[in-house]
């Protein structure tokens, strides 16, 4: 792959609450897929 993706392996969401623990986190396998949105903005309501 080339351009701004180049040497990325995949991409990952962590989201935080106000004490620092994770209470969300999912990584894709891939660059080319997209994490599930969705349900990280569904954690911060």
């Amino acid at each position: 792959m080339d351009g701004d993706c180049e040497g990325l392996m995949s991409e990952a969401i962590l989201i935080g609450d106000e004490q620092g623990m994770v209470i969300y986190s999912e990584q894709v396998p891939e660059i080319a897929q997209d994490p599930n949105f969705e349900a990280a903005l569904a954690m911060l309501k």
